[in-house]
């Protein structure tokens, strides 16, 4: 790809740029030359704004100028006033559309999201690896290591296709409730 050859050149020093807005851009950042915050008139050097490092923002949407807090105010309230006529607009579709399918004998099939997985708050499912440890550790006279609670599990029958299942009885035995931990790698119930 062919770089743009440079066409404009700066009049207070030899930069040259091939865009008119980069120009623009050098001319107000470098020698205070025009827009709004120039280089001079805030006496600082160019570059990144004053307290911007570190800090995230919020994007609505739309670009607010900073002209003053009451200014702001303003055009954030003109913004809302907008997304709610557009609310407004976008229920009245949808009225109108409800309409219509039920004038044709069209059936309305508004599914909700459902949420992924199994319920908040019903337990391990059953057949699970959690179920199994649980059951092992129950069933245990005496506190039990990762290695020996697998090796119960594959006893009791826990289809796996693991290559480490000592791994995943590890990994799984902290968020099991009511395992608790003995002594360095001993857990009982």
């Amino acid at each position: 790809m062919k770089m743009a050859r440079a066409k404009l050149k700066c009049t207070k020093c030899d930069r040259k740029f091939s865009m008119p807005a980069h120009l623009a851009r050098h001319m107000s950042s470098i020698h205070g030359i025009g827009g709004k915050n120039t280089a001079k008139s805030s006496g600082r050097r160019p570059g990144r704004p004053k307290g911007s490092r570190n800090k995230t923002s919020v994007s609505l949407g739309t670009n607010f100028s900073m002209a003053g807090p009451s200014d702001l105010v303003q055009q954030m309230e003109n913004y809302r006033q907008d997304l709610e006529n557009q609310r407004q607009q976008i229920d009245l579709a949808l009225e109108g559309i409800t309409t219509a399918l039920q004038a044709f004998g069209g059936s309305l099939n508004v599914t909700a999201k459902r949420p992924v997985g199994r319920p908040r708050g019903s337990g391990t499912r059953s057949g699970s690896l959690e179920n199994y440890i649980i059951d092992v550790l129950k069933s245990a006279k005496k506190p039990m290591s990762p290695r020996e609670i697998s090796a119960a599990t594959l006893k009791a029958g826990y289809p796996t296709k693991s290559g480490d299942l000592t791994k995943a009885v590890s990994n799984a035995l902290p968020k099991i409730k009511k395992a608790k931990r003995i002594s360095f790698g001993k857990y009982s119930m």
